[in-house]
Order: structure tokens, then sequence, then C-alpha cells
């Protein structure tokens, strides 16, 4: 009887462990690396410049403009996080990559929540022999939690 009573209670301790434990917090988001479209920028943005690429953000179409500065062989990238404002959890990420070549401007379209916290950071990306400049991540959308 005693032998019963030791692993039932063994059993029982077993599965309580395995209900409270902890578990490690979710992965990150899978990257959404898109490759902009040749596009021609026909209104008036706020961008963000370093040498060798131009990013801008077009809010009211959630749109990335990517423009190549330089003749450099390299990439304009814009790498960009998106966040639920609710809990800040990171729910998207990914980048905008212009290899168009020098001059031309790229453009890649996405579908963020207006209520998301949008940050973006831009960076030169030499995808061929491994080198990269990126710029600090500035807020492009603040998000604020609707009542």
């Amino acid at each position: 009887m005693r032998r019963i009573a030791y692993a039932a209670v063994t059993l029982f301790v077993a599965v309580v462990a395995t209900l409270v434990t902890p578990t490690a917090a979710s992965a990150a988001p899978t990257p959404e690396n898109d490759h902009a479209v040749a596009a021609t920028v026909d209104t008036v943005l706020s961008c963000y410049s370093i040498d060798g690429a131009k990013v801008c953000y077009e809010k009211s179409g959630d749109k990335w403009w990517v423009q190549d500065t330089a003749k450099d062989g390299m990439s304009a990238v814009a790498d960009w996080r998106n966040y639920l404002t609710a809990n800040g959890d990171l729910y998207r990420q990914g980048k905008c990559i212009n290899s168009l070549g020098y001059g031309n401007w790229g453009v890649c379209n996405k579908n963020y929540y207006e209520t998301s916290k949008l940050i973006m950071r831009i960076c030169v990306i030499d995808y061929s022999g491994g080198g990269s400049v990126c710029s600090s991540w500035v807020t492009v959308q603040a998000g604020v939690i609707e009542a």
C-alpha cells in the first residue's frame, strides 16, 4: 500500500512541477526581409540619411522608401522593429532592402497596427563582402494605446 501511495505522490509532484515550471520567453519573430520594388517618390516625406543611404517612412500607407546614394556596390536598407504598445513585446521585425543600384528609389509596402510602436535604423550593407554600417535607432511611429 505504501508503494502505491508513494508512486501516486511522486506522479502528482511530477505533473505539478511540469505545469508550474516557467518556460523560456518566446523567440524573436522571423525577420521579414523584403526587396524594394523600383518606384518614384511622389509625396513629401520625413526622411533620414547616412552616407550611402536615404530612408523615408510614409505612415499613411506604411511604406518604406529607400534610396541608394553611393556608387559603392552596397545595398541601402531600412532595418525596422515593430512593438505592440500594450505590452511592449517585439511583434515583427524586418528589412526593406534596396539593391537597385545608385540613385534609384525602391519601396516596400507593409501593414502595421496604427497603435504599435515602430523604430528603424538606416544601414548600408555589403551582402557579398559582408560589411555594414548602420545609424542609431529612431522612432518613426510612437504608438498609442486606444481606450
